[in-house]
């Protein structure tokens, strides 16, 4: 048996932990830049607002009806879902994270006779210790219990609902359900199923297996077999990255280089914190800079540029240069950018070992997880590295515990450290207008109960 526990309007949840005064009031959440809706409290579904509603088309519905309006807070947003994911693994060691407010867990073992108990005791416990609430679904296979769990949502005050694939009460979901509602299934392959007939989940249920493999693929195949009841998508560990991306549209156009490299070091700090915590190394990083597309009336330009490094690195110094030399081989006076960004790439596993005369070039490569500069001597080079790498996770540690900033890099601006609230008035901070406050990462935004 599988549960997929589900987070309710996860991200207007996380703003009314903190101001209970939202509850029963609408809510919605806007995405970077504050430019759409891409969260709503069921409140504000209500009146009529859509997903991904471009916010100045119902600025003036939201104002007449005194919808509370939030800037997208991812930091709290992360740091909320980590704490809900840490209460599951107190009730099962099988959790696989979806998504920021989605997890798989697995209930071998079980007793179906008091599943449904225990997963109500789960919900109350989650919403105890962290005020998320949560709907779960439970069923024999990942896309049964995706199915249950829409139905979870709708029984608000049980929010538990376990499917049985033999009940007439799955035949009748699966008819009222629209092809491309079934978990998996994309438009582009619902159109291909529509053409040979099958527009229902139930249609899709009742189809031939080889039959749908051969319209969309091996992954439709299963996805019959799992409305059927085989499980056919075991729970995955959770994987190390490939690559770690990290760009933002501008608040406002900017033109200048040093606010360019400015915006394009703080993304680079944020990704090498990403690397450092996934235990990886990084072989290249790739810069790109680009224009508003959107915005004919402007010159338009984009351009990128890879960097290699002879050893893979997670070392922010070397990056901060990397990009810096990236930049100034692809900037151009001339035009107005609207969006940066960074992506880490060739990314390999950082093996730890502890630092020993033993060390020598022959098994430099085994200790430290990469192949060695030939042109370096490999055990000074190592004691080199190791150095630089006390150093990094020091200052890691020292913004973990006293707030993120703490200690910045001199390539992320000076005026950094004064303007370090989402209210500041650099120009490549995107829109926050409405953001509150990272009540559980920075000290200084704790919430003050007088």
């Amino acid at each position: 048996m599988y549960a997929l526990v589900d987070c309710n309007n996860f991200y207007v949840s996380c703003e009314r932990v903190f101001q209970p005064a939202l509850e029963k009031r609408p809510v919605v959440v806007l995405s970077n830049n504050d430019g759409c809706i891409i969260a709503r409290s069921d409140e504000a579904k209500s009146l009529g607002v859509p997903m991904g509603a471009p916010m100045f088309k119902y600025k003036n519905l939201l104002k007449k009806n005194n919808v509370i309006i939030y800037s997208s807070n991812y930091t709290l947003y992360g740091d909320m879902s980590s704490r809900v994911m840490d209460c599951l693994k107190i009730f099962t060691p099988q959790v696989e994270v979806y998504s920021i407010d989605e997890a798989f867990i697995g209930l071998d073992g079980a007793n179906n006779n008091t599943l449904v108990e225990k997963m109500k005791k789960m919900k109350e416990s989650i919403n105890q210790w962290t005020g998320i609430p949560v709907s779960v679904g439970i069923a024999e296979t990942k896309t049964l219990a995706k199915l249950a769990n829409h139905i979870a949502k709708n029984y608000k005050e049980e929010g538990v609902y376990i499917i049985d694939r033999n009940s007439s009460r799955l035949v009748e979901l699966l008819g009222n359900t629209e092809i491309e509602d079934i978990w998996g299934i994309s438009k582009k392959w619902g159109a291909r199923l529509r053409s040979i007939g099958i527009s229902t989940g139930l249609q899709l249920q009742r189809s031939d297996p080889r039959r749908v493999r051969q319209c969309i693929s091996i992954v439709g195949e299963r996805i019959v077999r799992e409305l059927n009841g085989v499980s056919c998508l075991p729970l995955e560990s959770v994987q190390p990255r490939k690559s770690i991306m990290v760009s933002r549209s501008f608040g406002k156009a900017i033109r200048d280089v040093s606010s360019l490299k400015e915006a394009i070091s703080n993304y680079t700090v944020t990704a090498a914190k990403k690397l450092r915590c996934q235990h990886s190394l990084c072989g290249s990083i790739y810069t790109f800079i680009q224009t508003n597309r959107f915005n004919l009336k402007d010159l338009q330009y984009s351009n990128s540029s890879v960097a290699s490094f002879n050893e893979p690195t997670q070392d922010t110094f070397k990056l901060l240069k990397a990009v810096d030399i990236s930049l100034k081989k692809i900037y151009r006076p001339q035009f107005e950018y609207h969006k940066a960004g960074i992506i880490l790439s060739q990314l390999t596993t950082k093996i730890n070992a502890s630092l020993s005369e033993k060390n020598t070039a022959s098994n430099y490569k085994g200790i430290f997880g990469m192949q060695p500069d030939l042109f370096l001597v490999a055990y000074e080079n190592y004691k080199r590295v190791h150095k630089r790498e006390r150093f990094t996770n020091t200052i890691d540690k020292i913004n973990e515990k006293l707030g993120l900033g703490t200690i910045f890099y001199g390539a992320q601006g000076v005026e950094k450290k004064i303007q370090k609230s989402h209210k500041s008035k650099v120009n490549w901070r995107m829109k926050s207008y409405y953001r509150s406050s990272a009540y559980t990462t920075r000290w200084d935004q704790l919430l003050r109960v007088s």
